[in-house]
């Protein structure tokens, strides 16, 4: 979101997500992403996951159209720096085999779009200072094109767990 007129730093950067301490000073970067990253995993952990046994004609509430609603959404977006590579690569590692699995040929579709048209448009707005995110992201998106499929994340439970 950009910063509106008028807005505080402080104002516009709680916007953002970022906390303050009570010296009023905000929260570094590494901070910011390393607990952006934990919440993107729980959230795609909890899209992924399967219902349990005596749930089985529900809907789940939070299933992989949320998931798919959720990675249209930050494609249509203009890519910030660090934090789009972060949840991006997030959100494929922890739900990337399972939206392939579902969605087959679509999201394949989407990754090629994501390699060829937002990655770009990412390693364009980061500063190569701080490229940590855009190289852990360009990684898992080689590794994906070269076996062609996405493994699922680790600790992933069997389904007959319940």
């Amino acid at each position: 979101m950009p910063q509106v007129e008028g807005q505080s730093n402080e104002d516009y950067y709680r916007l953002l997500g970022y906390h303050y301490n009570e010296n009023g000073e905000v929260e570094k970067q590494d901070k910011f992403l390393k607990r952006m990253s934990g919440i993107m995993r729980l959230y795609t952990a909890v899209l992924v996951t399967r219902p349990c046994r005596y749930q089985q004609n529900k809907s789940h509430p939070h299933g992989l159209k949320h998931a798919w609603h959720w990675i249209s959404c930050i494609l249509n977006m203009d890519p910030r720096p660090d934090i789009c590579a972060t949840l991006l690569y997030d959100f494929l590692e922890v739900a990337g085999s399972a939206m392939y699995s579902h969605y087959g040929r679509q999201f394949q579709k989407l990754l090629h779009l994501i390699c060829k048209e937002y990655f770009p448009k990412i390693e364009k707005v980061t500063p190569s200072v701080s490229s940590g995110p855009v190289c852990r992201l360009q990684a898992l998106l080689q590794k994906i094109l070269k076996q062609g499929h996405i493994p699922p994340p680790a600790g992933l439970l069997p389904s007959d767990f319940w």
